[in-house]
């Protein structure tokens, strides 16, 4: 499940051009990574597999993980409490 996305979206981001999607700046370009893409089922297999591995930094658990305990910092450094 690689990424195909303009340059200007929020999802341009999160791809790195090459190694988990592909970044364009026009339709024309669009339409002819998409074309490239079909044609070339090992870019496919490497562009697929990295996005995999970076949609584990975003799933549920870590981020749920993350605010976990960054809130628990800020409440034991607020009131200076050793666990």
């Amino acid at each position: 499940s690689s990424d195909l996305t303009f340059n200007r979206t929020a999802l341009a981001e999160r791809v790195v051009n090459g190694i988990n999607g592909i970044k364009v700046n026009s339709y024309k370009k669009m339409s002819s990574a998409i074309i490239n893409l079909i044609n070339n089922k090992s870019m496919q297999k490497k562009l697929s597999n990295n996005a995999i591995i970076l949609s584990k930094k975003f799933s549920w658990q870590t981020i749920a993980s993350y605010w976990h305990n960054y809130l628990k910092k800020i409440y034991l450094d607020e009131n200076k409490l050793i666990t």
